[in-house]
């Protein structure tokens, strides 16, 4: 219980993305989870990331990505937390659970944990319980962080800042926007400012976490 209480309070506090995705990853080492992360998604009938905060094994993602559309219909069940090798039964699934959770936007918000496979199924469904109740308290930590942000951009902020993302550079963004490369720097810059980031990849980063690009 004093562990719970501990994170309860670290989440009620979280009002920055970065730090928000540290208490996740915190988390993950205390209890030596493989995955430990929260995904939002925009789609109805699949799980597809529009952001993910926390850790994710490549093995949880591949799954994920693959057998979206199982999870979804097991959700539609009711029940809560759903056990990941339970989803379909001839399916290899992850070692953990998953919760859905309400949010607003009509997106599906979801929290995945995976063990590592010497953990017991036993122990696991003992475990889901921390995270029945943990699970509300990181979703609110999310929509401070998203709507804080979401606040303080501009709308070409927005734009300039999703094609870096992608990987363009000034020059590139200019043309596609048809502004001048001084322009697509001047936003990036504020877009470093407003998220207290050292570079624009920092500043990429926050903006994905906080559900901005």
């Amino acid at each position: 219980m004093d562990r719970l209480e501990h994170y309860i309070r670290e989440f009620e506090g979280i009002t920055d993305a970065e730090d928000l995705q540290h208490t996740f990853l915190t988390i993950a080492n205390d209890f030596q989870y493989a995955s430990c992360a929260l995904i939002n998604s925009s789609e109805a009938d699949e799980l597809k990331s529009d952001q993910t905060v926390g850790i994710m094994s490549d093995y949880m993602a591949s799954w994920i990505n693959s057998q979206s559309h199982h999870l979804t219909r097991a959700f539609n069940t009711g029940n809560c937390p759903i056990m990941l090798k339970a989803v379909k039964p001839n399916l290899d699934a992850p070692n953990g659970f998953a919760i859905a959770l309400g949010s607003a936007n009509y997106q599906r918000s979801v929290v995945v944990v995976e063990f590592p496979e010497q953990y017991s199924q036993e122990l696991i469904e003992k475990v889901s319980w921390f995270w029945l109740i943990l699970s509300h308290y990181a979703l609110n930590a999310l929509s401070r962080c998203s709507a804080k942000m979401a606040v303080n951009f501009t709308p070409r902020e927005i734009e300039c800042l999703r094609w870096v993302s992608k990987g363009k550079t000034s020059w590139e963004v200019s043309k596609i926007l048809g502004v001048s490369e001084r322009t697509v720097n001047f936003h990036i810059q504020n877009c470093m400012k407003k998220t207290n980031s050292v570079n624009r990849q920092q500043a990429v980063t926050k903006g994905l976490m906080g559900g901005i690009i």
